[in-house]
Formats: structure tokens, C-alpha cells, sequence
């Protein structure tokens, strides 16, 4: 069965552009009737000339006796996407629903207080680059054994600025208690490290988090109409896990009966 258009109004319809995580949220929140299932948004990847989503789903046929008429719903689409571009519109967004065409708002989070409603893309622009805009990408698992002669080894690709050179850099934190710099070098683009325990941590503080910034010197290019936008930071974040080894169980497992 294909899926089809669910009728709903424009007042339930919002869109929101995240400019910390250079995320566009479309979101549909109302009341549906209940005989629709499984609704979702989709966006239309062959619309030309901005975002165009439509509101979908199931019709599940002849509802049970004493059924509610209607269901609620809050559904969420989200496309990661550098926000505002000057090729296509970036002030608003078209949802399709069973209904008819809504167009909807984009509203920019983090934006100077003085932005307002019915700026054009390059006004978004300017007050984008007075931002000091951070991507912080998904966290990622590592897991380091505690005990003499085990490294976790962490990596970055140097940032290289375009189109013309700008200051960069790259950094590594994490909680000095826990953790100690053993080495780092440079190779083929990219730099290293490698960290061990400097105290293992209990139960209550396991896991540690390690994070790599990258401060790229990037920026969008200038248009005709606009300044350029930069990206100032990017932060891959590390959870990193301590575990004993089966050995190094049983000792301690032994130094706990002698007590």
C-alpha cells in the first residue's frame, strides 16, 4: 500500500534551524484522524529551489467501536544542512499535507536579539557570522583497559583553511585526573595521541569523556549579496570506558577476600 497525503492545518506545522549543530528540524504537531498510521514527514529530494516535505501515511481502514475519532501526533524530520544558502531559499519551507501546500517559517536559533521575522537570506547571513558557530558532532565509544601497557590512540585530520590561509588549530581535552599524554606526533595530514589511565575511575565516574576541537579557519564563501559565514569549531566528543581484563578481575577479586 502507498503511502498518502494526511490532511492538517498550517498552525501545527513549525520549522527550526539549529545554527550550533547546523541541523534543520521540521516538525508536525496536532491532532490527525485515528485511522491514519504510522505518519511521518519526507522530505522531497527533487524539489528545486529550497526544502519541500510532505506529511505521510497509512489509512488503516474501519475503526473499532468506541475508537477516538482522532489521534495525536508530534513528528520530527532532520536534515543536516549549512543554513542560509543564497541558491536557494532559506527563510521558509514548503510542507505538502492532504490539505494543501503550507509554507512554514524557518525560524534561526542563536541569532543577536535584534534578528527579526522577514530578513532575507543575506541579513541571515550577516548575523550568522557575528556567531561563533560550533558543530559538535556524535560522541563516540572508546574502550581502554586499565593496567601497566595499554594506550588509546586518538586522531584528527589538521585542518587546511580555504581558499586562503587562516589561522587553525587543533586541541585535546580531557580531565587530568583521569588521564595522562603519553605521545603525539604528526602523519600524512594527520595529528595523533595517546592517552592511558592516570586513575582509573570508579563506578560512579566511568566513563570519562575525551574530546578533539578543531578550529578549521573555514569559512562559506562570499556572495554577491552577502558575507561570508564562518565555521569557527568543530568538537568530536569520545566516551571512553574502563574495563579490567579477566586477569586483573580476579586479582582484585583476591585483594578484596584478604581484607
Amino acid at each position: 500500500m502507498a503511502p498518502n497525503l494526511i490532511p492538517f492545518g498550517p498552525e501545527g506545522l513549525t520549522a527550526l534551524y539549529d545554527t550550533t549543530k547546523r541541523v534543520l528540524i521540521v516538525t508536525a504537531a496536532g491532532e490527525i484522524a485515528s485511522f491514519w498510521m504510522g505518519p511521518y514527514l519526507s522530505q522531497d529530494p527533487l524539489f528545486v529551489g529550497g526544502f519541500k516535505f510532505s506529511l505521510l501515511g497509512y489509512p488503516g481502514g474501519i475503526l473499532p467501536a468506541g475508537a477516538s475519532p482522532t489521534q495525536n501526533i508530534d513528528i520530527e524530520d532532520k536534515t543536516y544542512v549549512s543554513l542560509p544558502q543564497e541558491y536557494f531559499r532559506s527563510d521558509s519551507v514548503i510542507v505538502q499535507t492532504g490539505s494543501g501546500p503550507h509554507t512554514v517559517p524557518i525560524r534561526y536559533t542563536g541569532l543577536p536579539d535584534n534578528t527579526g521575522a522577514g530578513e532575507t537570506t543575506s541579513d541571515l547571513a550577516k548575523d550568522l557570522n557575528k556567531l561563533s558557530i560550533t558543530t559538535i558532532l556524535p560522541p563516540q565509544s572508546r574502550i581502554l583497559p586499565g593496567g601497566k601497557g595499554h594506550r588509546l590512540i586518538l586522531s584528527v585530520r589538521l585542518p587546511r583553511p580555504e581558499p586562503e590561509p587562516a589561522p587553525s588549530s587543533v586541541g585535546l581535552h580531557f580531565n587530568p585526573v583521569f588521564f595522562t599524554l603519553c605521545n603525539s606526533w604528526i602523519s600524512n595530514g594527520s595529528i595523533f595521541w595517546t592517552i592511558k589511565w592516570a586513575k582509573f575511575p570508579a563506578a560512579g565516574e566511568n566513563p570519562q569523556l575525551v574530546e578533539v576541537d578543531t578550529d578549521t579557519g573555514i569559512q562559506f564563501p562570499p556572495t554577491e549579496t552577502g558575507p561570508p559565514v564562518r565555521i569557527s569549531k568543530i568538537i568530536q566528543g569520545y566516551v571512553v570506558f574502563g574495563t579490567l581484563l579477566e586477569k586483573q578481575e580476579e586479582k582484585k577479586e583476591g585483594e578484596g577476600k584478604k581484607d
